[in-house]
């Protein structure tokens, strides 16, 4: 990619919410989109409500300090382990 080329956005549909997540190229050739949560109480609900009617496994993949509680739950199936 060259320096000057604008990336689109990347269009995320979670439980009916819609966002245009912004995507930044993180080495040659290495494009991610960028999801904030922060204050996106519209989201935050609409997926929570979502995932209460979802059977089965659930499996996250988080980049940030919040990765080590869901990869518990992964390997535990416990979210709340009292080990």
């Amino acid at each position: 990619m060259r320096a000057t080329e604008k990336l689109t956005p990347y269009t995320l549909s979670l439980a009916g919410v819609t966002r245009s997540l912004p995507r930044v190229e993180i080495a040659p050739g290495v494009v991610i989109a960028i999801l904030n949560i922060l204050g996106d109480t519209e989201l935050t609900e609409a997926v929570a409500q979502a995932n209460l009617t979802i059977d089965g496994d659930l499996h996250f993949n988080f980049a940030t300090d919040a990765s080590i509680s869901f990869d518990s739950v992964n390997v535990t199936g416990n979210l709340y382990n009292d080990n």
